[in-house]
């Protein structure tokens, strides 16, 4: 079979392309997937973009007006993949275009669902929607990339290296300066009471002044750091190096992604709240989903110590089955042409080509002809 081409559109956000590349990872567990990748953003409002697009306008009409993309300008692809409310309008429009089927992953706010082949969600109120399917936020990292076979910690195993993931404000968690310290100062203690190293990572939202004083502590020499990777030096993409390394996880709790991702890894995942977080309806709903189904517990900053941690890892029961055969599973039964010896999305970008050749042909003619 044939190597499938797949669209991934992205807003430049790394929560948000590399969902998109949980989905092609996904896929690749039934084909061979090489991947184009098209930066999209949108021009003006959001809620007008959505709003031409579910009246029916026109969709190249619609690329050049809010991505300011011609036709001309898709790349041939048998699939589009996306998330990000800001790539949303584009997949329609090329899917329409293009006859190509799209993925999203997220809520789509505004738009119709017509628009879209399978939209992922992680929110349990919107499964029953049209053309959605509830799975865990895709993560391209497979338990292969991370070498682990998932174990229970239970009473009085002690892992050895731990991961302590470092996200920042956002608009359901407010961290004060004091939770960043007490959460180094923890770890240090279970260091010096257990015996557990530490490898750190930050992420982009991570405050500047937070990563210094990781990077302080190291310079100092804190045994409890057994490393620090920074993704101001690195860049984003790191999570794999941070859960090859390490036994389980304490993440703080302002990304439902970034706990996903350790819980499709096979890990025991702890997160730690600020004082200042609300979850909307949705998300509470879905951090409940991976409370009970014993994949991750939560506990706040503020009574966080080595005793808490043993006492809530050994309640946690690590995801066993791999989420990527799963969603490929979802993606085969959804999209079945996808699948097939020739996909029949692949009929507009032969007929572009094909008419590329036709006026090739007809200015070689045109060329050769007598006067």
């Amino acid at each position: 079979m044939r190597t499938l081409t797949a669209l991934l559109l992205t807003d430049g956000r790394p929560g948000h392309y590399h969902l998109s590349e949980g989905v092609i990872a996904a896929v690749r567990r039934l084909r061979s997937v090489d991947v184009v990748r098209l930066h999209v953003r949108r021009r003006g409002s959001g809620r007008l973009v959505a709003l031409l697009s579910n009246a029916g306008c026109p969709a190249d009409w619609l690329l050049r007006l809010a991505y300011g993309l011609t036709p001309s300008q898709i790349p041939p692809a048998d699939f589009i993949v996306s998330a990000g409310a800001e790539t949303l309008g584009a997949s329609i429009a090329m899917a329409r275009l293009t006859g190509a089927p799209n993925i999203f992953c997220g809520t789509l706010r505004r738009y119709r669902p017509d628009g879209l082949s399978l939209v992922l969600t992680s929110y349990a109120s919107h499964a029953r929607r049209p053309r959605h399917v509830m799975v865990l936020k895709p993560c391209a990292l497979s338990r292969k990339d991370v070498a682990r076979f998932p174990t229970r910690l239970a009473g009085a195993a002690v892992p050895r290296t731990m991961g302590l993931l470092l996200g920042g404000q956002s608009g359901e968690c407010r961290y004060d300066t004091d939770e960043w310290e007490q959460l180094l100062d923890f770890a240090e203690r279970s260091y010096q009471t257990l015996g557990i190293r530490w490898v750190v990572s930050n992420s982009r939202r991570t405050p500047q002044a937070v990563s210094e004083m990781v990077a302080a502590r190291v310079a100092a020499g804190s045994g409890s750091i057994a490393s620090f990777i920074d993704v101001r030096i690195t860049g984003p993409g790191t999570l794999g190096r941070v859960l090859e390394r390490v036994e389980a996880v304490v993440c703080t709790d302002d990304s439902s992604t970034m706990i996903s991702e350790c819980v499709s890894a096979g890990l025991p995942v702890l997160g730690a709240r600020p004082r200042r977080a609300k979850f909307t309806p949705d998300e509470q709903s879905y951090r409940a989903y991976l409370i009970g189904n014993g994949w991750h517990r939560s506990v706040p900053i503020a009574g966080l110590t080595p005793e808490v941690l043993l006492n809530e890892m050994a309640h946690i029961r690590p995801l066993t089955e791999d989420p990527l055969d799963h969603l490929a599973t979802v993606i085969r039964e959804r999209i079945p042409e996808l699948f097939s010896t020739y996909p029949a999305q692949a009929t507009y970008f032969d007929q572009r080509a094909s008419r590329r050749a036709e006026s090739r042909t007809s200015r070689r003619t045109s060329t050769l002809s007598p006067a």
